[in-house]
C-alpha cells in the first residue's frame, strides 16, 4: 500500500478495516465522514485508530484526539479537554463572547464560577472545528468513546 506509512502496513488482519478509513481519508472532499471501529476489547481497535491517525496526519490532516479514560467519565467535558487543549488560543478569540465563555468554562480555562452551558459548549466545539478546518482537512479521533462524559459525548453528537 503506496502512501500508507509503516505502522499501518504491519497491521495484520485489519486490511478491510483500514482500506476504509483510508478510502475515507483519500476523500476530503466528501467529508464529513466518520469511521467507528466497533469490536470487544483486545481486538486491535486501538492499533488500528491509531494507524488512520498517522495516516491521516501523512495526507496533511490536522489532528486532534482524544483518549479518555474510566476515571474522566465522571467529569463534565472532560473529554473535550484532550483535542481541544493546544488549540484552544488558536479557536478561542475568534468564537462569539458567549460560545468562548461557555468553552473556556468547560476547558477550565475561565472563571470557574462561571456555568458551561452544554448547547453553548457543543456550538462553540463545532466552531472550533469548522475553524480549524478551514486551512486543512481535520481529523478528530477519540479513542474509546464508551470513556466518555456525558456533557463530551453531547458535544461530540
Amino acid at each position: 500500500m503506496s502512501g500508507v506509512p509503516v505502522m499501518a502496513r504491519q497491521l495484520v488482519g485489519r486490511e478491510e478495516e483500514l482500506g476504509a478509513i483510508l478510502r475515507l481519508l483519500d476523500a476530503p472532499e466528501q467529508l464529513a465522514g466518520v469511521a467507528v471501529l466497533p469490536g470487544e476489547a483486545g481486538i486491535g481497535k486501538t492499533t488500528l485508530w491509531l494507524a488512520g491517525i498517522h495516516a491521516a496526519a501523512a495526507r496533511g490532516y490536522r489532528i486532534l484526539s482524544a483518549r479518555p479514560s474510566g476515571a474522566e467519565t465522571q467529569f463534565a467535558f472532560g473529554g473535550l479537554t484532550d483535542p481541544l487543549r493546544n488549540v484552544a488560543g488558536e479557536v478561542l478569540p475568534g468564537l462569539p463572547p458567549s460560545q468562548r465563555r461557555a468553552l473556556e468554562a468547560a476547558l477550565l480555562l475561565g472563571e470557574l464560577q462561571i456555568h458551561a452551558d452544554e448547547r453553548a459548549v457543543a456550538t462553540a466545539f463545532l466552531e472550533a472545528l469548522r475553524t480549524l478546518a478551514r486551512d486543512s482537512p481535520l481529523c478528530l479521533a477519540v479513542d474509546d468513546v464508551q470513556w466518555l462524559d456525558a456533557a463530551s459525548q453531547a458535544a461530540l453528537d
